[in-house]
């Protein structure tokens, strides 16, 4: 009986088909420039959104870029239009991973950095790299100020 009952649900699922809601896209925005940029995260914020990525780019949107690949940050209204724009980094690669929002309104960047500095220097934004591939957090404040940086 319970077979029954069950050949007919699935019968029914399969047979029926769904009349779900078409996808309905607000917007879209392509941002970057000549070479590659890599998003990582979007989040919505007061009429608008954070937009976190890597960019290799020099031109187009982009910026402010220190060197090879840096974090990037992007501040939109709630159309996706650029707002301000921002790049953190040193004179080698930097590798975005993560952006996480604060209680305060700001945000942390997470990633990696290759940036090499002698201890107690800064390249860029990167300070005290302690050699080779090294974690970076860089905590900004709502409009991108850089608060501090680890």
């Amino acid at each position: 009986m319970k077979y029954t009952i069950l050949f007919i649900g699935v019968f029914y699922f399969l047979y029926f088909p769904c009349n779900a809601q078409p996808l309905v896209v607000d917007w879209q925005q392509c941002y970057g420039g000549s070479d590659y940029e890599i998003g990582y995260s979007v989040q919505k914020i007061n009429n608008g959104f954070m937009v976190f990525s890597g960019t290799s780019s020099i031109d187009g949107q982009v910026h402010g870029n220190h060197g090879m690949g840096d974090y990037w940050l992007i501040r939109t209204d709630l159309t996706g239009n650029i707002l301000w724009q921002k790049c953190y980094g040193g004179n080698d690669d930097e590798g975005a991973t993560k952006m996480i929002s604060c209680l305060d309104g700001g945000f942390l960047l997470c990633g990696e950095t290759f940036s090499q500095t002698s201890p107690g220097e800064y390249n860029g934004d990167v300070y005290n790299n302690h050699g080779s591939a090294d974690y970076w957090v860089v905590k900004f404040d709502s409009l991108g100020t850089v608060e501090w940086s680890k």
